[in-house]
């Protein structure tokens, strides 16, 4: 019997810690391939944030990017999930999570309905526009990008692995970088192989893959995706593995 390869493609920092939690959930080692397609690249603030009462987070790598040029001691964040919030945290905000995606944070921000100035620190690519969504919905948004996701190749091997006929297990955190995929394989290649399986963690995120096999996790977060993967290296057992396209 053998594991599948776990392929992540998320930033490495990110990859290489949700490959050190499945490890730990799943409780023996496992194979992992770690091609990033996409690169965090930090952008200067330009901007005076005196004013601002309340920041918007929908991802750590907004937190970190801000952290590493403004003092936020003090400040007030409220955050898509649980781990963004301890981020927060960690730079010394008094942070909220919304425990879940960007939609459970709009709901939060509706609800609460904060009177200060209210800011979404976010990179180049969002899923969602929030300012916009808050907008529309009658509450004032700014919004500051703080970092660019550079689009980076997949590495020869993860694209063998994608191609050839060797057990994969692909999660898959953002629409973004299910598209990177998906244009890195070509629009039908790869997609529909029995040894490549899918977990997306949004039902966006499996229509960017573009595939109704790929499964998608019972909540938008890091411990759900977590426990689909283990639930997945826990159900399959494979006598040898298979070669060729």
């Amino acid at each position: 019997m053998s594991d599948p390869t776990l392929l992540l493609t998320r930033p490495r920092a990110a990859s290489e810690r949700f490959a050190a939690a499945c490890r730990s959930e799943i409780g023996r080692d496992i194979p992992v391939l770690i091609s990033p397609v996409l690169e965090i690249r930090p952008r200067p603030v330009g901007r005076d944030l005196s004013e601002i009462g309340t920041f918007l987070f929908t991802s750590e790598n907004g937190v970190a990017c801000l952290a590493a040029q403004t003092d936020l001691s003090g400040r007030k964040a409220l955050c898509v999930g649980d781990h963004t919030a301890r981020e927060a945290e960690a730079a010394g905000m008094v942070a909220r999570s919304a425990g879940g995606d960007a939609e459970a944070l709009l709901a939060m921000i509706v609800q609460t309905h904060p009177a200060e100035p209210l800011l979404h620190v976010r990179g180049v690519h969002a899923a969602v526009d929030l300012a916009g969504r808050l907008a529309a919905l009658g509450i004032a948004a700014q919004e500051v990008i703080v970092y660019d996701q550079h689009a980076c190749p997949l590495s020869t091997e993860a694209l063998r692995l994608l191609t050839g006929g060797d057990p994969v297990i692909l999660p898959l955190f953002s629409p973004r970088s299910a598209a990177l995929v998906v244009d890195q394989l070509g629009r039908d290649a790869g997609r529909d192989k029995e040894n490549v399986t899918i977990v997306a963690i949004s039902p966006a995120v499996a229509s960017a893959w573009g595939r109704d096999k790929a499964l998608v996790a019972k909540a938008p977060d890091g411990s759900a995706m977590l426990a689909e993967v283990a639930r997945l290296f826990a159900t399959t057992r494979l006598v040898a593995p298979r070669s060729g396209g």
